[in-house]
């Protein structure tokens, strides 16, 4: 029988093991929708929109009686923020046909953080035309994260390709490969 130190020992590497192989193993899906059990929780109530194949994510939020839109940039497992030397991001609404206009959300500086405008993870704006707005389709046109300049990322707000949502994911293609329109580069 093997003493009880080498049974935990074993019973610990099998656990980190399994919880490494939880996010990054074969078979395990990237596109953000908590198949096979792997969720990503937006920490601020928002809605997620993943950046690359698990590279990073955005939360945005939504005050429709106001009009204030926040965007988070995030991790790739929305758990830390991550700041941007992007000074200001311009959002495209697409108001379901009803209207077409853009919001351009500032980057926030935050004393407490020691974030600034060009080194933060907060951005804010508003708009009249977001007042009394619950839905719409979304693109960031140009945001730098992680490195990379990301352009043209379409989001659906609320989205229905929420992370843990667990439903209503109508932007796959036939093969199951899911496709946000997202490109980077620049």
């Amino acid at each position: 029988m093997l003493p009880l130190h080498r049974i935990v020992q074993t019973a610990t590497v099998a656990a980190v093991a399994t919880a490494l192989a939880a996010c990054g193993g074969e078979g395990h899906s990237h596109d953000g929708h908590g198949h096979e059990g792997h969720v990503h929780v937006a920490p601020n109530g928002g809605t997620l929109v993943e950046l690359g194949d698990h590279v990073a994510n955005v939360e945005f939020l939504l005050d429709a009686e106001t009009g204030e839109m926040t965007m988070f940039a995030l991790g790739a497992h929305a758990e830390t923020s991550l700041r941007s030397p992007s000074e200001s991001v311009t959002i495209t609404i697409d108001n379901h046909g009803e209207s077409t206009f853009d919001v351009v959300l500032a980057a926030q500086a935050a004393e407490l953080s020691g974030e600034t405008v060009g080194d933060s993870s907060k951005f804010v704006g508003k708009s009249d035309d977001l007042v009394g707005v619950d839905h719409f389709h979304g693109s960031i046109k140009s945001f730098n994260l992680k490195g990379t300049e990301w352009t043209d990322v379409t989001f659906d707000f609320p989205g229905e390709h929420d992370h843990g949502d667990g439903e209503g994911h109508d932007d796959h293609s036939e093969d199951g490969e899911h496709d946000d329109g997202e490109t980077e580069g620049s």
